[in-house]
């Protein structure tokens, strides 16, 4: 098969999976973890011969268009954990005293937007 049918295929089964509910648990998983999923991507590229982005690189991205269908949701349950400061172009963030809530969605969302 042809490398672009191949990274479809990728993209379509082997990235869905790994990176389903990719923004609620990502953030806070262990090194050796990412690195086990970053073999799979590995593996999968030297199989399909063609280039796939790194897991790490996904995460941002998702996080971002996470955030902002939140944002554009009035009703959503999270909304107010994005509140914009005075001047309107930044969100505002929230301290955090613990590196699992430093490294949660709702941060990593308002640092990516």
């Amino acid at each position: 098969m042809s490398p672009q049918i191949l990274r479809k295929v990728y993209s379509c089964t082997i990235e869905s999976i790994l990176t389903g509910c990719f923004t609620a648990w990502y953030g806070n998983c262990l090194a050796s973890d990412r690195k086990t999923l970053q073999r799979v991507v590995r593996t999968t590229q030297y199989i399909t011969g063609a280039k796939l982005p790194a897991i790490q690189d996904l995460y941002p991205r998702r996080c971002q268009r996470k955030a902002l269908k939140i944002v554009k949701d009035s009703s959503h349950p999270s909304l107010r954990q994005f509140s914009l400061l005075p001047h309107g172009e930044r969100f505002r963030c929230t301290k955090s005293g613990t590196n699992r809530i430093l490294n949660s969605f709702d941060l990593q969302g308002i640092r990516v937007s």
